[in-house]
């Protein structure tokens, strides 16, 4: 039981630290695309990566110019796809720190960010739903250890339709062959 509790807490912590972290990735993304320079980068190389298990990956590398001076920058993600060298891109360039670059793909603005807060959001997600069927198992299980609940019955009395206790209020000026019932 406690075991279990100390997962659902480290699920727990890890989704909020991505949500935060994803929303901070995806705040400074949308502050460079706001508040930095436009420019057009040129991809020219390819950073090429291989896994263990022998996938390879790219990356490009642009070459841009801001006020006059070049720069580069490495895409910070890679894919399957090898980019073709001088193909051109939109890029954002922070303005106080131009070495600071974020090409206007979908994996560099958008693919961390939706990472991270996707993961994190499951986390959570997965802590709520074990925390709701373990409600629902302790509340069904207590309900079991109570065992059945007791139907109250009546006791059997007879009951004398010549007595006045019969023309009550709800009866008064009505026959006692009226079959309709006494609240009518």
């Amino acid at each position: 039981m406690k075991s279990s509790r100390g997962v659902m807490l480290v699920f727990l912590l890890v989704g909020v630290v991505l949500l935060i972290v994803g929303f901070s990735v995806r705040a400074s993304h949308e502050k460079l695309v706001d508040e930095g320079a436009t420019v057009t980068g040129t991809v020219v190389s390819v950073s090429q990566s291989t896994d263990s298990d022998g996938d390879t990956t790219y990356a490009p590398i642009y070459e841009y110019r801001y006020e006059g001076a070049p720069y580069r920058h490495e895409s910070s993600v890679s894919s399957s796809s090898r980019p073709t060298v001088g193909s051109t891109e939109t890029m954002f360039v922070d303005r106080a720190e131009p070495s600071h670059a974020m090409a206007d793909t979908f994996l560099e603005r958008h693919f961390v960010p939706t990472l991270l807060l996707g993961i994190g959001a499951l986390c959570i997600a997965i802590v709520l739903t074990a925390s709701l069927v373990g409600f629902r198992r302790s509340r069904a299980t207590a309900s079991a250890l109570e065992g059945p609940v007791a139907t109250p019955t009546m006791p059997a009395t007879s009951f004398d339709t010549s007595s006045s206790a019969s023309t009550g209020p709800f009866m008064s000026g009505r026959s006692k062959s009226d079959s309709r019932g006494p609240f009518l």
